[in-house]
């Protein structure tokens, strides 16, 4: 860390730093289209209330500039019950509804806004942070590059989901407070307070990671000495909450927003105590608290941090872990550094308590490996990472010089391996993940039938009320909308479909024997993915 004394450190060149800024730009924005191969169903619940907001300021529910999106879609959602229980954060649809006030609607230009967040924003930010914290930028650019190359990063950058968001929220919050803790100047940790209270409004997590770095900030002010920390501790804290206070008269108005989102993201086990006796509660309290804690350790295993990822296919290539193989050798370094090196006490506990706290949001709901909630730890990764590379500088210069290279040649090995997969093999081993329906494929096929008088839709197909609203303003064809129709696929459900009517169904035996035999329906296409599985089957109404 800087002190008064301290000469301030040479940056990278700036035309060394925007050369890799640009290539990290390249690495998340190739073929985004495309890649991955199918539209997520959160993906597109964001893009289309994002385009109702960017037309006229209103959610498809006819919110008003919505403090929090709640993705019902009366015209077109068929699960009333399961949306309208749903509500997101509202940034990253304000934030596509910005870029889409400019840009049509696709699956890049939806995409983009996170890819140039994880892959420009968040390395140039984790520079920044290193930088006044190691005062070296050859160090400053290591703990850049590992968020950067990490291939969990990648996966959850290149979608268009709110996973990424609290990250330049945690690095400029924890760069003012670094700041602060060198020159004294208040305004710093009001900055870092307030950062943090506006993160809140990012992602889920940040609900309880943000209140987590708001501790670390007391702890680092209280803990630093000067004179007014009291006071500097009650300017930050109102300054984090200032942002929450629109949150709570929202509360007011929509109590149930708090309600169905707690709801939501209890674990299995809270979902069951919720219907037993108060008793039978108090019994399985253990085993609550058991199953957190065992989602809490699942995200420090070795086999999740730099081998295998998370269990999702949509979070991890499977391959790869949540970083690459040689941080794990600089990881424990740089923890050994910290514990040995007396420089290293104002920052570690820091960096320590940062790495500890950030897997809490998925520890609260219980799940194993949800790497994508515990997303900030890669903050706190990277730049001990980054100080676990002076441990190198310890030993003699013939055998750190050929250590440091030997692990920056097994980093691009392994980074150059992880791309390929992804836009090769990984896309046809996880386009089930994404799309189960591949509807790209089927919206294709209802776009281009002649004299289309209506689109029918079985119920059970995953998202799609908004993939296929999607689609329609992709294409321009909104108009279809009113011949839309959610129906259970049986015979006597579908009496009245007009001849031509086209209906939509997973491949499910029992369904397409019923509709062949009804002497009404007929099999029009049969839809498979990339990896050539079946998706889902297009009957076509026959004349009467």
């Amino acid at each position: 860390m800087q002190t008064d004394d301290t000469p301030t450190p040479t940056p990278i060149p700036r035309r060394v730093l925007l050369i890799a800024l640009l290539a990290s730009a390249f690495l998340y924005t190739g073929r985004l289209g495309d890649a991955p191969v199918y539209l997520g169903g959160d993906e597109a619940h964001f893009a289309v209330h994002a385009k109702a907001i960017a037309t006229d300021g209103r959610n498809l529910d006819g919110m008003f500039l919505p403090l929090f999106f709640n993705l019902w879609d009366p015209q077109g959602d068929q699960q009333p019950h399961d949306l309208k229980t749903r509500w997101y954060q509202p940034m990253l649809f304000y934030l596509t509804a910005l870029e889409l006030r400019l840009l049509p609607l696709t699956e890049l230009t939806l995409r983009l806004p996170t890819a140039l967040i994880a892959g420009v924003l968040i390395p140039f930010m984790t520079y920044q942070v290193a930088l006044r914290m190691l005062q070296q930028p050859r160090l400053a650019a290591i703990g850049a590059a590992v968020i950067a190359t990490s291939p969990t990063m990648l996966l959850l950058g290149r979608q268009a989901l709110d996973y990424v968001l609290p990250l330049p929220f945690v690095l400029g919050w924890l760069w003012c407070l670094l700041v602060y803790l060198d020159n004294g100047r208040a305004w710093f940790a009001i900055a870092a307070g307030l950062l943090l209270g506006i993160g809140f409004y990012s992602y889920i997590a940040a609900w309880i990671f943000m209140p987590c770095c708001l501790a670390i900030t007391w702890m680092a002010l209280l803990g630093d000495g000067r004179p007014d920390r009291v006071r500097v501790v009650a300017w930050t804290t109102a300054a984090f909450a200032a942002p929450l206070l629109p949150m709570f008269a929202w509360l007011m108005w929509h109590p149930e927003m708090l309600r169905d989102t707690l709801s939501r993201y209890q674990s299995s086990q809270d979902a069951v105590a919720v219907s037993i006796t108060s008793e039978s509660q108090r019994l399985l309290g253990p085993e609550l608290w058991a199953q957190r804690l065992r989602a809490y350790a699942s995200l420090f295993d070795p086999r999740v941090l730099f081998v295998t990822g998370g269990p999702v296919p949509t979070t991890s290539l499977g391959r790869s872990g949540v970083v690459l193989l040689p941080v794990a050798i600089l990881l424990p370094a740089g923890l050994f550094v910290m514990w040995t090196d007396r420089r290293w006490r104002p920052i570690a506990p820091l960096l320590v308590a940062g790495l500890l706290l950030a897997p809490l949001p998925a520890a609260f709901a219980g799940e194993i490996g949800m790497v994508q909630r515990a997303l900030c730890a890669l903050i706190f990764v990277a730049l001990i990472a980054a100080v676990g590379v002076t441990l190198a500088a310890r030993l003699p210069r013939a055998i750190h010089r050929p250590l440091l290279a030997a692990l920056i040649l097994m980093s691009v090995a392994q980074f150059t391996y992880v791309y390929r997969d992804y836009f090769t093999h990984y896309k046809l081993r996880s386009a089930f993940y994404y799309d189960s329906i591949a509807f790209v494929h089927v919206a294709d096929e209802l776009l281009n039938a002649p004299d289309l008088p209506a689109v029918y839709f079985s119920r059970d197909l995953d998202d799609v009320g908004s993939k296929w609203r999607f689609y329609l303003i992709k294409h321009r064809r909104e108009d279809m909308l009113a011949r839309t129709k959610y129906v259970e696929p049986e015979p006597q459900a579908l009496a009245d479909a007009p001849p031509g009517t086209l209906l939509v169904t997973y491949k499910v035996s029992h369904v397409i024997e019923a509709l062949e035999t009804s002497g009404a329906w007929r099999v029009r296409r049969e839809i498979f993915d990339v990896d050539n599985r079946p998706s889902a089957v297009i009957f076509e109404r026959l004349p009467r």
